[in-house]
């Protein structure tokens, strides 16, 4: 018996420009592999603490934040509720800016181009260092699909087989 527990991956991006050097995943920026500079714009769609704790993180280190939050609920929306007034009171009072409805549509070097997806207006946030990603994951289940057909009894568990909350 095999069971694969190979957890989960940052979802990637598909805007146009998601892959610049500039565009890195919020885990990334958590554990130190990425280094973002003072202006930074976080893409808020893991609608947990992801890209709340990662804005917390930032702006802890001098970091200008705007978080955009692509529909129209708040960021972290499924966090619990008492735990979320406190940590959206939090960034407000470090000046982190979190702004609802908005999507990006396109990085080009150091401007954002991100759009309302109830008006469809577009706003060009200029002079970003940063784009920093919080989508939520997507299965690592690789070795699982590997293996299928080779191991007689096989089981995917855990975020391999359905990604959640980080």
């Amino acid at each position: 018996m095999v069971i694969v527990a190979t957890g989960g991956l940052p979802a990637a991006g598909t805007f146009s420009g998601a892959t610049q050097p500039n565009v890195v995943q919020a885990r990334d920026v958590l554990v130190g592999k990425a280094e973002v500079g003072k202006r930074v714009v976080l893409l808020a769609m893991d609608r947990g603490m992801e890209a709340l704790t990662t804005a917390d993180f930032l702006s802890d280190r001098g970091c200008e934040v705007e978080v955009l939050v692509p529909w129209g609920a708040i960021a972290g929306f499924q966090v619990e509720p008492l735990t979320l007034a406190f940590v959206l009171s939090r960034l407000d009072r470090k000046g982190v800016v979190v702004t609802n409805s908005m999507r990006i549509k396109a990085v080009r070097e150091n401007t954002v181009v991100a759009t309302n997806h109830l008006t469809r207006q577009e706003r060009t946030i200029e002079e970003v260092d940063t784009v920093v990603l919080a989508l939520g994951s997507v299965a690592n289940d690789s070795l699982y699909k590997a293996l299928k057909g080779k191991v007689r009894e096989l089981y995917l568990v855990g975020q391999a087989l359905a990604p959640r909350k980080m």
